[in-house]
Protein backbone atom coordinates (compact mmCIF):
# COMPACT_ATOMS: atom_id res chain seq x y z
CA UNK A 1 0.00 0.00 0.00
CA UNK A 2 1.40 3.77 -0.74
CA UNK A 3 2.58 5.21 2.49
CA UNK A 4 4.91 8.56 3.18
CA UNK A 5 8.27 7.90 1.77
CA UNK A 6 11.63 9.40 3.65
CA UNK A 7 14.00 10.67 1.05
CA UNK A 8 17.50 12.54 1.67
CA UNK A 9 18.29 15.59 -0.14
CA UNK A 10 21.27 14.93 -2.36
CA UNK A 11 21.63 18.52 -4.29
CA UNK A 12 20.74 22.36 -4.42
CA UNK A 13 22.05 24.73 -6.17
CA UNK A 14 22.40 27.01 -3.29
CA UNK A 15 20.89 27.73 0.28
CA UNK A 16 20.65 30.98 3.00
CA UNK A 17 22.53 29.68 6.23
CA UNK A 18 20.66 28.32 8.76
CA UNK A 19 17.85 27.29 5.90
CA UNK A 20 19.94 24.45 4.23
CA UNK A 21 18.46 21.51 2.14
CA UNK A 22 18.78 19.17 5.06
CA UNK A 23 16.07 21.45 6.75
CA UNK A 24 13.28 20.12 4.09
CA UNK A 25 13.84 16.41 5.95
CA UNK A 26 11.99 18.41 9.30
CA UNK A 27 8.28 18.78 8.71
CA UNK A 28 5.90 20.04 11.38
CA UNK A 29 5.24 23.09 13.52
CA UNK A 30 9.27 23.69 13.82
CA UNK A 31 9.83 23.34 10.56
CA UNK A 32 12.39 26.16 9.15
CA UNK A 33 12.86 24.96 5.56
CA UNK A 34 15.57 25.53 2.95
CA UNK A 35 15.95 29.09 1.37
CA UNK A 36 18.25 29.94 -1.98
CA UNK A 37 21.08 32.35 -1.50
CA UNK A 38 20.70 35.68 -1.90
CA UNK A 39 20.76 36.82 -4.85
CA UNK A 40 20.76 33.76 -6.37
CA UNK A 41 20.83 32.96 -10.30
CA UNK A 42 18.06 30.94 -11.45
CA UNK A 43 16.56 29.04 -12.00
CA UNK A 44 17.48 26.81 -8.34
CA UNK A 45 17.52 22.69 -8.38
CA UNK A 46 16.68 20.32 -5.70
CA UNK A 47 17.33 16.78 -6.25
CA UNK A 48 15.77 14.93 -3.79
CA UNK A 49 16.60 10.71 -3.43
CA UNK A 50 14.77 8.46 -2.10
CA UNK A 51 15.33 5.24 -0.39
CA UNK A 52 14.46 2.54 -3.04
CA UNK A 53 12.92 2.60 -6.34
CA UNK A 54 9.29 3.59 -5.87
CA UNK A 55 6.33 4.25 -7.67
CA UNK A 56 5.23 7.67 -6.52
CA UNK A 57 1.39 8.50 -6.47
CA UNK A 58 1.07 11.85 -4.87
CA UNK A 59 3.69 14.43 -4.24
CA UNK A 60 3.09 17.98 -1.97
CA UNK A 61 4.64 21.15 -2.01
CA UNK A 62 4.61 23.74 0.59
CA UNK A 63 6.23 26.95 -0.06
CA UNK A 64 7.72 29.73 1.60
CA UNK A 65 5.23 32.48 2.83
CA UNK A 66 7.17 35.63 0.50
CA UNK A 67 10.28 33.71 -1.11
CA UNK A 68 7.93 32.19 -3.59
CA UNK A 69 8.94 30.89 -7.26
CA UNK A 70 6.82 32.23 -10.36
CA UNK A 71 6.79 28.37 -11.08
CA UNK A 72 8.20 24.97 -10.11
CA UNK A 73 9.07 22.42 -12.62
CA UNK A 74 8.81 18.16 -11.53
CA UNK A 75 11.15 15.84 -13.14
CA UNK A 76 11.18 12.71 -11.96
CA UNK A 77 14.58 10.60 -12.45
CA UNK A 78 16.06 7.18 -12.46
CA UNK A 79 19.41 4.61 -12.89
CA UNK A 80 19.52 2.20 -15.84
CA UNK A 81 18.44 -1.22 -14.84
CA UNK A 82 21.41 -2.94 -13.71
CA UNK A 83 23.67 0.13 -12.39
CA UNK A 84 24.68 1.67 -8.74
CA UNK A 85 22.45 4.58 -7.35
CA UNK A 86 24.03 7.59 -8.30
CA UNK A 87 23.53 10.92 -9.33
CA UNK A 88 25.52 10.90 -11.98
CA UNK A 89 24.33 8.09 -13.63
CA UNK A 90 20.89 9.44 -13.24
CA UNK A 91 18.77 10.47 -16.21
CA UNK A 92 15.30 12.38 -15.69
CA UNK A 93 12.10 12.89 -17.54
CA UNK A 94 10.17 16.20 -17.09
CA UNK A 95 6.85 15.09 -15.56
CA UNK A 96 5.32 19.08 -15.99
CA UNK A 97 5.07 22.26 -13.87
CA UNK A 98 3.14 24.28 -11.34
CA UNK A 99 2.02 27.60 -11.47
CA UNK A 100 2.60 29.62 -8.03
CA UNK A 101 0.94 32.71 -7.00
CA UNK A 102 2.74 36.02 -5.63
CA UNK A 103 0.89 35.63 -2.24
CA UNK A 104 0.49 39.04 -2.10
CA UNK A 105 -3.70 38.49 -1.44
CA UNK A 106 -2.32 37.04 1.75
CA UNK A 107 -0.11 39.42 2.60
CA UNK A 108 3.13 37.09 2.19
CA UNK A 109 1.94 35.35 5.08
CA UNK A 110 0.24 32.12 4.21
CA UNK A 111 2.23 28.70 2.62
CA UNK A 112 0.82 27.94 -0.63
CA UNK A 113 0.10 23.68 -0.61
CA UNK A 114 0.31 22.11 -3.87
CA UNK A 115 -0.76 18.63 -4.63
CA UNK A 116 0.35 16.60 -7.63
CA UNK A 117 -1.23 13.46 -8.91
CA UNK A 118 1.72 11.72 -10.36
CA UNK A 119 0.77 8.37 -11.23
CA UNK A 120 -3.15 8.48 -11.12
CA UNK A 121 -4.47 6.93 -14.11
CA UNK A 122 -0.84 6.06 -15.95
CA UNK A 123 1.20 3.53 -16.09
CA UNK A 124 3.50 2.67 -12.82
CA UNK A 125 6.80 4.42 -13.57
CA UNK A 126 9.36 3.45 -10.50
CA UNK A 127 11.58 6.52 -9.92
CA UNK A 128 14.49 6.54 -7.29
CA UNK A 129 15.12 10.75 -7.78
CA UNK A 130 12.48 13.43 -8.15
CA UNK A 131 14.23 17.20 -9.25
CA UNK A 132 12.51 20.46 -8.50
CA UNK A 133 13.24 23.31 -10.53
CA UNK A 134 12.15 26.75 -9.27
CA UNK A 135 11.86 29.86 -11.43
CA UNK A 136 12.81 33.41 -11.05
CA UNK A 137 10.30 34.91 -7.60
CA UNK A 138 7.69 36.93 -7.25
CA UNK A 139 9.12 40.21 -6.32
CA UNK A 140 7.95 42.00 -2.96
CA UNK A 141 8.73 43.82 -0.39
CA UNK A 142 9.47 41.41 2.03
CA UNK A 143 12.54 39.84 -0.26
CA UNK A 144 14.69 42.02 -0.70
CA UNK A 145 17.13 39.78 -1.98
CA UNK A 146 15.26 37.90 -4.48
CA UNK A 147 15.08 34.34 -2.65
CA UNK A 148 13.25 31.41 -3.36
CA UNK A 149 12.24 28.79 -0.65
CA UNK A 150 10.08 26.09 0.13
CA UNK A 151 9.22 24.37 3.51
CA UNK A 152 8.13 21.27 2.65
CA UNK A 153 8.49 18.33 0.21
CA UNK A 154 5.69 15.07 1.16
CA UNK A 155 6.65 11.95 -1.03
CA UNK A 156 3.24 9.64 -1.16
CA UNK A 157 4.20 6.15 -3.01
CA UNK A 158 4.77 2.12 -2.85
CA UNK A 159 8.86 0.65 -2.54
CA UNK A 160 9.20 -1.36 -5.80
CA UNK A 161 10.41 -4.51 -3.07
CA UNK A 162 6.81 -4.30 -0.98
CA UNK A 163 4.78 -3.99 -3.49
CA UNK A 164 6.40 -7.20 -5.14
CA UNK A 165 6.17 -8.83 -2.35
CA UNK A 166 2.89 -7.80 -0.64
CA UNK A 167 -0.60 -9.99 -1.64
CA UNK A 168 -3.27 -8.58 -0.46
CA UNK A 169 -3.48 -6.16 2.54
CA UNK A 170 -0.20 -5.99 4.65
CA UNK A 171 -0.54 -5.36 8.73
CA UNK A 172 3.00 -5.05 9.22
CA UNK A 173 3.62 -2.30 6.58
CA UNK A 174 3.63 1.43 6.40
CA UNK A 175 -0.28 2.86 6.11
CA UNK A 176 -1.36 5.86 3.89
CA UNK A 177 -3.21 7.91 6.00
CA UNK A 178 -4.74 11.09 5.88
CA UNK A 179 -2.79 12.02 8.64
CA UNK A 180 0.39 11.98 6.35
CA UNK A 181 -0.70 14.83 4.38
CA UNK A 182 1.28 17.95 4.64
CA UNK A 183 -1.72 20.01 5.92
CA UNK A 184 -2.09 18.14 8.97
CA UNK A 185 1.81 17.58 9.46
CA UNK A 186 2.68 21.14 9.40
CA UNK A 187 0.02 22.18 11.53
CA UNK A 188 0.51 19.49 14.28
CA UNK A 189 2.78 18.29 16.81
CA UNK A 190 5.41 15.79 15.48
CA UNK A 191 5.00 13.95 18.92
CA UNK A 192 1.33 13.87 18.62
CA UNK A 193 1.31 13.33 14.49
CA UNK A 194 3.82 10.10 15.14
CA UNK A 195 1.30 9.09 18.34
CA UNK A 196 -1.80 8.73 15.75
CA UNK A 197 -0.05 7.31 13.30
CA UNK A 198 0.73 4.67 15.33
CA UNK A 199 -2.84 4.22 16.66
CA UNK A 200 -4.16 4.41 12.91
CA UNK A 201 -2.07 1.13 12.35
CA UNK A 202 -3.32 -0.82 15.85
CA UNK A 203 -7.17 0.60 14.76
CA UNK A 204 -6.70 -1.53 11.29
CA UNK A 205 -4.77 -4.34 13.34
CA UNK A 206 -8.07 -4.23 15.72
CA UNK A 207 -10.77 -4.10 13.24
CA UNK A 208 -8.40 -6.91 11.14
CA UNK A 209 -8.72 -9.36 14.10
CA UNK A 210 -12.31 -8.07 15.30
CA UNK A 211 -11.58 -6.39 18.58
CA UNK A 212 -14.54 -3.46 17.40
CA UNK A 213 -14.88 -1.74 20.55
CA UNK A 214 -11.08 -1.26 20.84
CA UNK A 215 -11.36 -0.04 17.23
CA UNK A 216 -14.10 2.35 18.19
CA UNK A 217 -11.48 4.03 21.58
CA UNK A 218 -9.06 4.56 19.13
CA UNK A 219 -11.11 6.27 16.45
CA UNK A 220 -12.15 8.48 19.50
CA UNK A 221 -8.77 8.72 20.93
CA UNK A 222 -7.65 10.13 16.97
CA UNK A 223 -10.20 12.78 17.39
CA UNK A 224 -9.59 14.31 20.10
CA UNK A 225 -5.51 13.97 19.49
CA UNK A 226 -5.77 15.77 16.22
CA UNK A 227 -7.48 18.51 18.12
CA UNK A 228 -4.54 18.66 20.77
CA UNK A 229 -2.09 18.39 18.28
CA UNK A 230 -3.09 21.58 16.70
CA UNK A 231 -3.25 23.69 20.12
CA UNK A 232 0.24 22.34 20.72
CA UNK A 233 1.37 23.05 17.18
CA UNK A 234 -0.06 26.43 18.11
CA UNK A 235 1.74 26.63 20.99
CA UNK A 236 5.29 25.22 19.50
CA UNK A 237 4.84 28.06 16.75
CA UNK A 238 4.31 30.98 19.51
CA UNK A 239 7.31 29.56 21.47
CA UNK A 240 9.43 29.58 18.63
CA UNK A 241 8.30 33.27 17.88
CA UNK A 242 9.48 34.34 21.13
CA UNK A 243 12.32 32.95 20.97
CA UNK A 244 13.58 34.48 17.87
CA UNK A 245 12.59 38.09 19.79
CA UNK A 246 14.99 37.14 22.70
CA UNK A 247 11.94 36.92 25.01
CA UNK A 248 13.34 33.77 26.79
CA UNK A 249 11.06 34.07 29.89
CA UNK A 250 7.81 34.11 27.92
CA UNK A 251 9.84 31.00 25.87
CA UNK A 252 10.11 29.16 28.61
CA UNK A 253 6.50 29.32 29.93
CA UNK A 254 5.21 28.39 26.63
CA UNK A 255 7.35 25.40 26.41
CA UNK A 256 5.90 24.50 30.26
CA UNK A 257 2.16 25.30 29.25
CA UNK A 258 2.79 22.76 26.35
CA UNK A 259 4.71 19.96 28.68
CA UNK A 260 1.41 20.45 31.01
CA UNK A 261 -1.17 19.94 28.47
CA UNK A 262 0.69 17.09 26.51
CA UNK A 263 0.85 15.40 29.81
CA UNK A 264 -3.20 16.00 30.52
CA UNK A 265 -4.23 14.69 27.40
CA UNK A 266 -2.21 11.56 27.40
CA UNK A 267 -3.59 10.59 30.70
CA UNK A 268 -7.43 11.41 30.14
CA UNK A 269 -6.62 9.38 27.05
CA UNK A 270 -4.85 6.67 28.23
CA UNK A 271 -2.33 6.46 25.52
CA UNK A 272 -0.53 3.65 27.28
CA UNK A 273 -3.37 1.54 27.50
CA UNK A 274 -4.39 1.90 23.77
CA UNK A 275 -0.81 1.52 22.89
CA UNK A 276 -0.85 -1.87 24.66
CA UNK A 277 2.42 -0.91 26.51
CA UNK A 278 4.46 -2.76 28.53
CA UNK A 279 1.65 -5.20 28.83
CA UNK A 280 -1.51 -2.94 28.74
CA UNK A 281 -5.02 -4.79 28.80
CA UNK A 282 -6.10 -6.79 25.54
CA UNK A 283 -9.83 -7.67 26.91
CA UNK A 284 -11.64 -4.53 24.78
Amino acid sequence: MPCRMMYRVVEVTSEEEGHGGMELLEVGPQARGWMAAKYCIYPQTIILGLESRTTVEKLQIMGHPWGVPTKIEIWIGDVPKGQEVDIKKAYFMKLGEVAMESNKDNDYIARQLQSIEVSQGARPCPITFIKLVLHKNYQNRKNQYNQVGLTAVNIIGTPVEKADSQNGFNLDGDIWSLYDDLSFLMYTDTEVAQLINKLEKKKFEAVATERFEYAKKIKSAISELCEAGQMLGSLEMEMHDLADKEEYDQAKDKKSQMDEFRVEVYKTLEITDLLELQGGPRNH
